[in-house]
């Protein structure tokens, strides 16, 4: 198991977060933390996952949780790196993968269905 990693590069609007190292439950306090500690200060957030060597449904709901927050106070959510071919099966056994988007999905942001990437 990778440690956990979040480097951020940018500004409030348009913060990019780097993720790197393991999105499991092992690493879940953390991801959090990183993951709100961001939110807070960017208008605009940008999670990047290419750097990410594994993700379980932990990383999956923590960045279903930012996307709802995101939702609820106007700010924008994107990832980038979840259509990668590693991940596909672990969306699919967890539930995630989708054609139409949760209650959240306005304007088709949905992370899950290809909005916002």
């Amino acid at each position: 198991m990778e440690e956990f990693t979040a480097d951020r590069t940018g500004g409030p609007e348009n913060l990019v977060m780097q993720l790197s190292g393991s999105m499991t439950i092992h690493n879940a306090v953390e991801i959090r933390d990183a993951l709100l500690e961001a939110f807070k200060e960017a208008t605009k957030l940008t999670c990047d996952l290419e750097k990410v060597s594994d993700i379980d449904l932990a990383g999956l709901q923590l960045l279903c949780a930012t996307h709802r927050s995101s939702c609820v106070s106007g700010k924008q959510f994107d990832v980038v790196g979840l259509d990668r071919e590693d991940f596909s099966k672990v969306l699919e056994c967890a539930g995630f993968a989708r054609h139409i988007g949760c209650m959240q999905n306005e304007n088709n942001r949905c992370i899950w269905v290809g909005g916002a990437q």
